[in-house]
């Protein structure tokens, strides 16, 4: 019986494998695509997640030449996300690295031969654009009207203010997406992001030399058990008893 719960045991304990793919689109131009792995594995203070991002974009605007790839690795739990993010934006390398504890966070940016880390409170940053692409996330856009959003993609911290868009629909193509949206004001400029009822980030949208920068999922993301359909079972059949 032993060797059976151990077995048992061992199932429960593997992770879950989530892969998804996103069309990243300037304007009406294909520029890149960007992919993301998520694995859950649950535990006694909840899941863990570990969240792996490719991003590539290689693409001529408006006569200028541009590129970009980020390997992004998030681990997550029942706080904000430490991450790792390496990046070429137009030739030019950066890395930046997150850790989040209980304290606080530590950060570190390096770009070519400067490296730079610095310490700062838990109350100094809510949490990161790793976040932002975990379904499961406990620090979501809906606890908050105002953020301090840490950039997984320069290692500035920004204070975003939220404003919920409520309910729409994305058309994936294959198919159309309850989705609820969120429009975050600061940094850099204005940045919108519309989750399936299920958690996963179906559409991004961001702003790029005068124009809208969509990233948008390429297939229906993956529904909870309390979003799935109910099938009637014809074979069942009642018996008197």
């Amino acid at each position: 019986m032993l060797p059976l719960l151990l077995l048992s045991a061992s199932f429960a304990a593997e992770p879950t494998t989530v892969e998804l793919t996103w069309s990243l689109s300037l304007g009406d131009q294909a520029i890149g695509e960007r992919t993301a792995t998520i694995k859950t594995r649950d535990a006694e203070r909840g899941s863990r997640r570990v969240i792996e991002v490719l991003t590539d974009v290689d693409a001529e605007v408006a006569g200028m030449k541009l590129t970009y790839d980020q390997r992004l690795t998030a681990h997550a739990g029942t706080g904000p996300a430490s991450f790792h993010s390496v990046l070429r934006d137009n030739g030019k390398p950066r890395e930046i690295q997150g850790r989040s504890n209980f304290s606080g966070w530590t950060v570190t940016v390096v770009e070519s031969s400067d490296t730079r880390t610095w310490d700062l409170p838990s109350t100094k940053i809510d949490l990161s654009t790793a976040d932002l692409l975990d379904p499961q996330s406990q620090v979501a856009l809906d606890r908050f009207s105002q953020v301090k959003l840490l950039s997984a993609e320069t290692g500035d911290v920004f204070t975003v203010e939220i404003e919920p868009l409520g309910p729409s629909t994305v058309d994936l193509g294959s198919a159309k997406v309850d989705v609820i949206g969120y429009a975050l004001h600061g940094g850099p400029g204005t940045t919108k992001v519309f989750y399936s009822s299920s958690g996963y980030l179906v559409r991004h949208e961001t702003r790029l030399l005068g124009k809208s920068i969509v990233a948008t999922l390429t297939g229906a993301p993956p529904v909870s058990a309390d979003d799935a359909p109910l099938v009637e079972d014809a074979a069942i059949t009642e018996t008197e008893l």
